[in-house]
């Protein structure tokens, strides 16, 4: 017997495949979900802060993001990851600024916590939140 051709036609008398492989897209796409859920939990701030611990309340929806704000334990005020002097806050407070969250190293001065609240208070933000750690 011979070898046969299962009815294809082609140039050489073989079916032509039109269908897209995925199995490599898959893979790709499996290793990129893998990297992206390792990595998420770790793209805070980026400023190594020791949180106090408080019991769970409850979150406040807000529809604009705030300003963050991270105090670290050696009194540096920090706006992302942008290191700046109290006297700069206003810089970064626009109008459409309506609410800040503010995280302090539990090391931090209660004077540089205090002044800071201050000063986002009297630039006209009347929302803010004090981020802790769940206990």
């Amino acid at each position: 017997m011979g070898m046969g051709s299962s009815g294809g036609g082609g140039k050489f008398g073989r079916a032509s495949i039109s269908e897209i492989n995925v199995t490599p897209l898959v893979d790709v796409m499996l290793v990129l979900l893998i990297i992206f859920m390792v990595t998420a939990p770790m793209t805070k701030t980026g400023i190594e802060l020791d949180l106090p611990k408080t019991k769970k309340v409850k979150a406040i929806k807000q529809k604009i993001s705030p300003l963050e704000i991270s105090i670290s334990k050696k009194q540096g005020i920090y706006i992302g990851k942008k290191k700046v002097k109290l006297s700069e806050l206003n810089k970064y407070i626009s109008k459409k600024t309506k609410s800040a969250k503010i995280e302090a190293d539990k090391q931090a001065p209660y004077g540089v916590v205090a002044s800071v609240l201050a000063k986002v208070k009297n630039l006209g933000i009347n929302e803010i939140s004090l981020i802790t750690e769940e206990n």
